[in-house]
């Protein structure tokens, strides 16, 4: 319990930390900005056909790669606040002098978990804000993103976001907001872990690089290899648009991508706490 404590604390000092950084409040900027650009449009259609737009279309925002390029775009902000990876400056060196090793490599990948949901749940909230205008909070598709889904609507109102209809027809309207926040969620905490164990390891930004081939791996993934390879696409495999509910087709389902997603950030956390102490006690950071 005591090193419980120790870790929730180092991981306070952390947020304060990100709170007045440059990163931190360039975000809060940026996410809303890219939420309006992308869905303002649907608000204008909204009030064209005279029906309110609803929260579900998170999940087309999250799906989006062509259109608006949303999903490449969540990937650079993930890629931005875990950039100074493994975040040892002066205060966390002095945390570092306080606790066993393991504990402080605990802490900040509880760090990387708890930012990566406060990064989904604030794109959710950008979209709450910009629907806010004339919105409705049932947890259905309703007319709007139906209409966008069905027809061509998007070109006669100048939507690029990109409402692949498999959405509304293999998903329940809160099973897709759920899935969707999920499989960001598993993939920043991927990036994150990417981005810390191996700047940790190496004491270099190869982490940051690897992160950013991952995020341009979504386009090469379905442009170039093909679907099998969507298995080996993180970025893709965050897409619920991407994957097969049913299980009948060579796609992952979403329960697949999630477990890969998790499975692969737990394993970069557990290559962080078996080789990153020594690397710290090394002295090299």
């Amino acid at each position: 319990m005591r090193e419980l404590r120790k870790m929730i604390h180092i991981c306070g000092i952390r947020f304060r930390q990100t709170a007045t950084e440059a990163k931190g409040l360039a975000l809060l900027l940026i996410v809303p900005t890219i939420i309006w650009s992308i869905v303002q449009p649907v608000v204008d259609m909204s009030f064209s056909i005279g029906k309110p737009v609803t929260l579900m279309g998170i999940a087309f925002v999250f799906s989006d790669m062509y259109g608006a390029a949303a999903s490449l775009l969540f990937s650079l902000g993930v890629m931005l606040l875990f950039c100074d990876a493994p975040f040892c400056d002066e205060q966390q060196v002095q945390c570092l002098a306080r606790c066993k090793t393991r504990t402080w490599i605990c802490a900040q990948l509880l760090y990387v978990a708890c930012l990566s949901a406060l990064y989904v749940i604030y794109w959710l909230l950008s979209m709450m804000l910009v629907i806010a205008q004339n919105a409705d909070w049932q947890l259905e598709w309703g007319t709007v993103w139906n209409t966008l889904a069905r027809t061509n609507a998007a070109s006669q109102f100048g939507v690029s976001l990109e409402c692949p209809f498999g959405l509304i027809r293999q998903y329940e309207p809160a099973e897709s907001l759920l899935l969707s926040m999920l499989l960001k969620f598993a993939y920043s905490c991927f990036i994150g872990n990417i981005c810390f164990g191996l700047n940790l390891l190496t004491h270099s930004n190869v982490g940051l690089i690897i992160s950013g081939f991952f995020a341009l791996q979504d386009f090469v993934a379905i442009n170039l290899m093909g679907y099998q390879y969507t298995w080996f696409s993180p970025a893709t495999l965050s897409r619920l648009s991407t994957l097969d509910p049913s299980g009948t087709y060579v796609l992952p389902t979403p329960c697949e991508a999630l477990l890969i997603l998790c499975g692969s950030a737990c394993a970069l956390g557990a290559l962080s706490i078996g080789f990153g102490g020594r690397r710290l006690l090394e002295g090299h950071i």
